[in-house]
């Protein structure tokens, strides 16, 4: 399985990707469209999870920023995944916490949860642009105890999004995956590229 987000295409152009890249399922959450102020239009934002057959993968719930899913139908073996494209704005990151929060409020099965979540740990994992507010990463970490995760280590860059503020670069480390089971091991995350976040495993 592989969870993209920040795609900016449309369902019928992955359609054309996922037969490129060998998957024969696919589930996707259409982009948005913004006008500027100059009248320009531009994409924001889309998600889309790809699946090979021999999967068994039922749709819980998605929304523009998230989609969740119960892998492995009813055995013992099934697990639920979730993937996270985080509000970019700092005023509405609240939200994502919410949504993380409620998704896994009833949840019992093994639960996998990545993706782009716009927020950092701690200040290491973020370089250059001014520092980031002790609040924002407090409420971020609270979000990820209350919800009982663990955060998984990855394979790839440490920084997953780079980019300039005010003309200044920053490099960031906000593409990430958590697991709230025990065995660890059951999950291998990872992150590539810096032009859109890929969580495969």
């Amino acid at each position: 399985m592989i969870f993209l987000c920040e795609i900016c295409c449309l369902k019928k152009e992955m359609e054309r990707v996922r037969g490129q890249v060998g998957f024969q399922n696919a589930f996707t959450v259409d982009y948005d469209i913004h006008r500027n102020q100059d009248g320009r239009v531009s994409r924001a934002g889309g998600l889309c999870l790809l699946w090979r057959d021999g999967v068994e993968v039922s749709l819980c719930s998605y929304s523009k920023n998230h989609i969740d899913v119960s892998v492995g139908g009813l055995g013992e073996d099934s697990w639920r995944f979730t993937g996270v494209y985080s509000f970019s704005k700092v005023e509405d990151r609240h939200l994502t916490w919410e949504l993380i929060r409620r998704l896994g409020r009833h949840n019992i099965k093994p639960r996998l949860l990545g993706g782009d979540l716009n927020e950092i740990l701690r200040s290491s994992e973020k370089e250059g642009g001014p520092l980031r507010c002790h609040r924002q990463m407090a409420a971020f970490k609270d979000c990820i105890n209350a919800s009982g995760l663990i955060d998984l280590n990855f394979a790839g860059p440490i920084f997953t999004w780079k980019g300039k503020r005010s003309s200044r670069r920053i490099d960031q480390s906000s593409t990430r995956s958590f697991s709230s089971h025990a065995r660890v091991e059951k999950f291998v995350p990872g992150v590539s590229s810096n032009s859109f976040e890929a969580l495969y495993f």
